[in-house]
């Protein structure tokens, strides 16, 4: 009986899971389609995260993407995508060793590992319960297949080896109490495992005992070699493993112990910086590492080295070694499955692409050719052209990047030498055109760039400007300025494209004129770094703009008009010409988090009354008594739960910093909305702000040595919260109001966009002052739900597209499928209105370069010290010719006769 139970447990081979059934979908809390945005193109991919790199047969290559697992094309570049099945985002990916199926593990609350069939893509199996909240690596087992080893991420680390194909946990175990980076199986024995990890390597066996099967595992021990997180190895065919080490030497390790450092002569390391990956391949050992190097290294060599004494280190020489390219950061690699390209393999750049890498060292080896380019780290800054279907980014690689989205292309890229912060593309009001962005960057930087049509050389030569000479697109430098001593957070222009202004991390916001070109109006100091910039709408009927700021201050500052101040000495604006208002924000969220826990038990408690009272309709006269006594006990435990609760809600962690992602203005005058990070998380707040008068009274009626209070800075909490349904009270990091007003959508820092359409349509870029809760929405999680921030949020000109990037490094384009479709003929035509252009501006290439302020009180200084430095001249020449003339007085005194002379002391 007990066999027939176990084989009905038993999945057929031939079993699968609905895909659709299973994958995450959106969640709409109205008649909103499942198909409202459709994923119609990925340009980002995740090269910073570790051995996110597979390769599945001769053409394409699998990586994770967010909440998507990514197949792509080598050769034609055409993508396909399977969604999670948690919406949590991916932790790892394994290929099978016959690569009939790769598994991908998840993140999220207890994260499934789904198997999948390739290509069908259909779904195999689902492995359940084998960590709390994240996986961090993935193998199967080498030889045969039938196993899976996973490990956790924290907090539980947990170690779990696999029968797949039944679904089954055969062992479990905790792998350390620290981050662990990599599981795998021994090639050679798959009873034999290693782990590695933050300051630690472990070696497990499957071993049989009395109660069964256990995993036996013992640490690897440092002895007087510095202990180094081991981010890679190897294990050899005699059972040996090599591993890397923090400053680049390769460690072998036998029966636990380190046997031997490698490095190279010179006292060189291996590599410089990590090892990031191991590779035995054909009786080679191959190492790549962050310097961008692919290293060749004699098996016997290694594997049989030997030092005199413990800590020695033994220097060998690479056989081989490829730079890859310049500022290339290899993270993986991956070898071609094809039998005919036995040398080539594909490199994993962490600095931002896909390289095809011929290792064949020969006299026929080809260089390395780099298959695709994308954004390394963080995407900071992304807008879409006013005009075309153009779209323009930058990120923490220190590139600006431009793509046709329509076309699936990117344009072209430009590399400067710091990391971008934030961009804006210029309204049609500034350039008609509509290929111009502003950029800034985190050494205090803006520069203006123009998308232009690039001449070949022969064209430049003979200075003729036919669409047959253009070759290409490019980014020209049309203007640079440095404005601020630290990052440039963010930058606004007002409705009528006449001032600009930036803020910045030193605590400053700078305004300039927007003519011809942007000319410095001056800067004014603000209390603690800017993060967020907005001009005030038309309605207001004045030229304004709300600055926020890191530490819960908000201020509305009055943009000063061109050529009215000086600047001859300084670009610091005068504070008694300005007029600026300040509100700084009080938390108010223990107190609604109070109220609707109130009003719950409120509802809960009229709700039993209610049922009561409806019992006692139908009860008998005699029984009225005893159910009157129950609802009075009923009661009492109420009230009792109600102490407890608001014993619960008094403890809710509150760390009192209030910090302001963004702010923006509403409908109403003098009032505004913010979104807050932190403890405040999970509500928009409307706020309002002081008149002059008042704010100015407030402050003359503070007390000197009360500076610091906060009861200058605001007069009182903000008058309205809006609860964010069904967020968990994550930040809403990014907020974006379609061109014709009737779609809000938001991006959350766990990943998620969230679309909120709007029954009548909002006018000027605010919202209203009646906006109800945000619990009408569609949502979907697309960033990956740990650490991709939706950082940016835009829709295409036409609104027939939504753009999204995140801090995970991913930039996915969906179509909004309430529109009609694009008529392919007119991009075609908007693409020509590109002007053509060469880049000959002069950059700023110093990071220490003088900001606009400085350069101006080094001129004046200069000034001044050459004002002074000439009025030491003048003296000396003066007292130079008076030297001379007493020479000359002494010669013609010496010249006359002994008795006419006059004495030395007369001069005197």
């Amino acid at each position: 009986m007990q066999e027939e139970e176990e084989e009905e447990e038993i999945l057929p081979d031939d079993f699968y899971y609905d895909n659709n059934e299973l994958e995450s979908k959106p969640i709409s809390t109205s008649n909103y389609p499942s198909n409202f945005m459709d994923l119609f193109h990925s340009f980002g991919y995740e090269c910073t995260k570790a051995s996110n790199l597979f390769m599945m047969d001769t053409q394409h290559v699998l990586f994770s993407a967010g909440n998507f697992v990514q197949i792509l094309n080598l050769t034609s570049g055409q993508q396909q995508h399977i969604r999670t099945t948690g919406g949590g985002g991916i932790g790892a990916i394994a290929v099978h060793p016959e690569r009939e199926f790769f598994a991908v593990a998840e993140r999220g609350i207890k994260p499934n590992i789904n198997v999948y069939h390739y290509p069908s893509l259909r779904l195999h199996r689902i492995l359940r319960c084998g960590t709390e909240h994240a996986y961090a690596h993935i193998d199967f087992s080498p030889s045969s297949g039938i196993h899976l080893a996973s490990v956790g991420c924290s907090p539980d680390y947990t170690l779990t080896i696999w029968d797949w194909k039944k679904e089954k946990i055969v062992l479990r175990t905790k792998a350390f109490s620290q981050d662990v980076f990599n599981v795998t199986f021994s090639p050679e024995n798959e009873g034999h495992l290693t782990t590695s990890g933050t300051g630690h390597i472990k070696f497990w066996t499957m071993a049989e005992t009395f109660t069964g099967l256990k995993l036996k595992g013992y640490i690897g021990k440092f002895g007087r070699t510095q202990i180094s997180d081991i981010i890679s190895y190897v294990e050899l065919p005699d059972g040996k493993v090599l591993s890397g080490t923090d400053w680049g030497n390769m460690l072998v390790w036998d029966n636990g112990l380190i046997k031997v450092q490698i490095g190279r002569k010179a006292k060189k390391s291996c590599h410089i910086g990590s090892i990031e990956g191991f590779f035995y391949d054909e009786g080679e050992l191959i190492t790549i590492g962050n310097d961008g190097y692919i290293r060749v290294w004699d098996f016997e060599t290694v594997d049989s080295a030997e030092v005199g004494e413990e800590g020695q280190i033994f220097e060998m020489e690479p056989m081989y070694e490829l730079k890859v390219g310049q500022d290339v950061k290899l993270k993986s690699m991956v070898k071609s499955v094809d039998t005919n390209l036995a040398s080539i393999w594909y490199g994993q750049d962490a600095s931002g692409g896909i390289w095809k890498l011929d290792l064949s060292f020969s006299h026929t080896t080809k260089p390395p050719e780099k298959l695709f380019s994308f954004h390394a780290g963080e995407i900071t800054g992304m807008q879409t052209s006013p005009k075309h279907h153009m779209v323009a980014t930058t990120a923490e690689d220190h590139t600006v990047k431009v793509y046709h989205y329509i076309k699936k292309q990117q344009l072209c890229s430009s590399k400067f030498n710091s990391s971008g912060t934030c961009l804006l593309w210029l309204p049609e009001s500034v350039d008609p055109l509509g290929v111009s962005v502003l950029v800034g960057f985190d050494d205090g930087i803006v520069r203006a760039l123009r998308i232009a049509k690039k001449l070949d050389e022969g064209a430049i030569q003979r200075r003729i400007r036919s669409p047959s000479d253009i070759s290409s697109t490019q980014i020209a430098l049309e203007q640079v300025m440095k404005p601020h001593n630290s990052s440039v957070t963010c930058m606004a222009i007002d409705n009528t494209g006449d001032i600009l202004v930036t803020g910045g991390a030193d605590s400053s916001i700078f305004f300039f004129a927007i003519r011809d070109t942007f000319q410095a109006i001056g800067f004014i100091k603000m209390p603690c770094p800017v993060v967020s910039i907005a001009w005030a709408p038309e309605s207001h009927k004045k030229k304004v703009v709300l600055v926020c700021c890191q530490d819960g201050i908000a201020l509305e500052v009055v943009a000063p008009k061109p050529n009215t101040y000086s600047t001859s000495k300084t670009y610091q604006l005068p504070e008694e010409a300005i007029k600026i208002r300040q509100f700084k924000f009080h938390t108010i969220k223990k107190k609604l988090r109070r109220l609707k826990k109130l009003k719950k038990k409120l509802d809960k408690k009229q709700k039993k009354k209610q049922e009561l009272l409806e019992e006692l309709m139908v009860k008998k006269a005699g029984k009225i008594e005893e159910e009157e006594d129950n609802e009075e006990k009923q009661e009492d435990t109420a009230a009792g739960e109600k102490g407890k609760e608001e014993e619960e809600v008094e403890e809710e962690s509150d760390n009192g910093i209030r910090t302001i992602i963004r702010g923006f203005y509403a409908d109403e005058i003098d009032h505004f909305w913010l979104s807050m990070g932190g403890y405040d998380a999970g509500y928009l707040y409307k706020c309002k702000m002081e008149s002059y008068e008042e704010w100015q009274a407030r402050i003359q009626q503070k007390e000197p040595d009360n500076q610091d209070t906060n009861e200058v800075d605001h007069f009182g909490e903000p008058v309205k919260a809006i609860p964010v349904t069904d967020s968990n009270d994550s930040p809403i990091r990014s907020l974006h109001l379609s061109r014709d007003g009737k779609l809000l959508i938001l991006g959350f820092d766990n990943g998620i966009v969230r679309c909120q359409p709007q029954e009548n349509a909002i006018k000027g870029n605010q919202l209203p002052s009646d906006i109800p809760e945000l619990a009408d929405y569609w949502s979907l999680s697309i960033h990956d739900g740990f650490y991709g921030r939706v950082t940016n949020i835009c829709s295409s000109f036409d609104k027939k597209y939504i753009l999204t990037t995140g801090s995970d490094g991913n930039f996915f384009v969906f179509a909004h499928n309430e529109m009609d479709t694009v008529d392919g003929g007119k991009i075609d035509s908007m693409s020509m209105s590109i002007m053509e252009g060469d880049n000959r501006m002069e950059d700023i290439t110093d990071r220490s370069a003088y900001s606009l302020e400085d350069a101006k009180q080094k001129s004046e200084y200069d000034k001044r010290l050459k004002e002074a430095e000439e009025k030491k001249q003048n003296v000396r020449n003066e007292m130079a010719n008076l030297r001379l003339r007493f020479k000359k007085i002494l010669n013609r005194n010496n010249d006359l006769p002994t008795k006419l002379q006059l004495k030395r002391t007369v001069y005197k």
